[in-house]
């Protein structure tokens, strides 16, 4: 009875965190449209004194403030975050409130830069290279921000596993590797060190190599992983159980043998290379992934020592000859992309023999990777190559569950051309908004499903959009 209390006042409260969040995306656009409005038009801003343009300007920049602020308590009452009850929720909150001003500022800068004779102004004069500086700090630490805000809302290990009855995927790594959010792809680009997050295309890079891992592999099993002792919060990715120095080894030990899948980054480092020699020991091969990331050379002493203790990895051909093809049939887009096509990586898995085979860790070009490539770059490769060797080695993902979080977002921001539609795969419906879009029905009808995602619970979402393979309920 407490329990089913318990959800009741769970739910009330994500409700009451939806419908707040809605309506400050409500006022905040409002007041961003209206102003914004004011602010790029070349007539009035030339007829406007300075005060009234600041006036208009700062309505602007408190509409954009308070369309943060819905945002983030959409977003919270969508993942149940407790935002109402929790404190370390809040500090979460205002981290993240802070991340977005920084953002803020720089879509204000962009609007100035385009719209108005001020930034005609700056694009003639000696200001130009220090304010795309300071663009370029603002934009990386704003993300660097919002991320520090998710990691207060990190769900730990042991309540992972408590609420999840699978056997866990264990993920082993060097703790040098733990914040890493890009791959440098050469030795150049290692020798710009932390410079590389702050260089176009880059900056925006905002989840990491550890988080897509997790989240597709948390289709498997729970995810967890030993944390950095002392630290004050959690990397994001797996979640994290904390050991004493004196304890580690016993608890790295008992985890792989419970574990289905032992996923190792590949390092250099003593403890790493332990733990990887346990896990041989302790688990059977083919159910031992190894993920490296990074150019050759980089990979060079690990692939030395692998070759010595486990032998060296045979490439798949039919991998290699799916990659090329592919990129031949891309033809010039593939050109113009250049940078995207090239490895990152691979991963080592082991066949029924204890043999290693390796397979390509691929950047490529998709629908998904040209609208999400400068947020989660390394999305699209990683998922390909996991759903290649666990096919191979004969482990099956759980079914996909569509997101309602996605979906609403979807409908927010792309609900004008019926992005939601067709990523809950009702093409009909998609179709039909595409063609309204032009007159602009489409886009009153995406705000409305978007309130209507929003408020339904998640038992509704899920009955009324089913996974796949699921049928839909009547």
């Amino acid at each position: 009875m407490i329990d089913r209390g318990c959800e009741d006042a769970a739910g009330r409260d994500a409700r009451r965190l939806k419908i707040g969040g809605l309506v400050c995306l409500a006022i905040g656009s409002l007041a961003m449209g209206l102003a914004g409005a004011r602010l790029t038009t070349i007539d009035w801003m030339a007829l406007a004194g300075a005060r009234r343009i600041l006036s208009i300007a700062a309505i602007w920049f408190t509409g954009a403030n308070v369309f943060a602020l819905g945002l983030i308590l959409l977003l919270a009452g969508l993942r149940g975050i407790p935002l109402l009850t929790s404190g370390r929720a809040r500090r979460g909150a205002w981290t993240k409130m802070a991340g977005a001003n920084l953002l803020i500022l720089c879509f204000a800068y962009v609007g100035i830069w385009d719209e108005t004779t001020l930034g005609r102004t700056l694009s003639d004069s000696w200001a130009e290279a220090p304010v795309l500086i300071l663009f370029l700090l603002a934009a990386r630490n704003g993300v660097v921000l919002v991320r520090t805000g998710w990691k207060y809302e990190a769900v730990s290990a042991d309540r992972l596993l408590a609420e999840d009855p699978r056997p866990p995927v264990i993920y082993l790594r060097s703790f040098h590797d733990d914040d890493q959010i890009l791959i440098p792809p050469s030795r150049f680009m290692r020798l710009l060190g932390p410079a590389l997050a702050y260089l176009p295309p880059f900056y925006l890079a905002a989840i990491s190599p550890e988080q897509e891992l997790a989240l597709f592999m948390s289709r498997v099993g729970p995810v967890v992983a030993i944390g950095r002792p002392g630290e004050r919060l959690p990397e994001l990715g797996a979640a994290r159980l904390y050991a004493a120095d004196d304890q580690w080894r016993d608890r790295v030990s008992n985890l792989v043998r419970q574990a289905r899948v032992v996923l190792i980054r590949a390092g250099n480092t003593p403890n790493l290379w332990w733990e990887i020699e346990q896990t041989m020991i302790a688990v059977p091969a083919s159910r031992v992934i190894l993920v490296c990331l990074g150019a050759a050379e980089q990979l060079k002493t690990f692939d030395q020592k692998f070759t010595e203790k486990f032998g060296a990895p045979r490439v798949n051909p039919e991998t290699e000859t799916h990659s090329r093809s592919r990129w031949v049939s891309l033809g010039w887009l593939a050109w113009t992309q250049s940078s995207m096509n090239r490895a990152i990586g691979r991963m080592v898995y082991f066949d029924k023999d204890r043999q290693p085979r390796s397979e390509r860790i691929q950047l490529g070009i998709s629908w998904t990777a040209i609208l999400t490539g400068m947020g989660r770059p390394y999305k699209n490769p990683l998922e390909s190559a996991l759903t290649r060797v666990l096919h191979v080695i004969g482990l099956q993902p759980a079914i996909t569950r569509k997101s309602q979080t996605t979906a609403v977002l979807l409908a927010l921001f792309g609900g004008f051309v019926g992005l939601h539609h067709f990523y809950l795969d009702d093409r009909r419906k998609g179709i039909r908004y595409l063609v309204l879009a032009p007159i602009g029905i489409s886009a009153i009808l995406g705000l409305v499903d978007a309130v209507r995602l929003a408020l339904l619970d998640a038992p509704g979402f899920e009955r009324r959009h089913p996974s796949q393979g699921q049928s839909r309920a009547a």
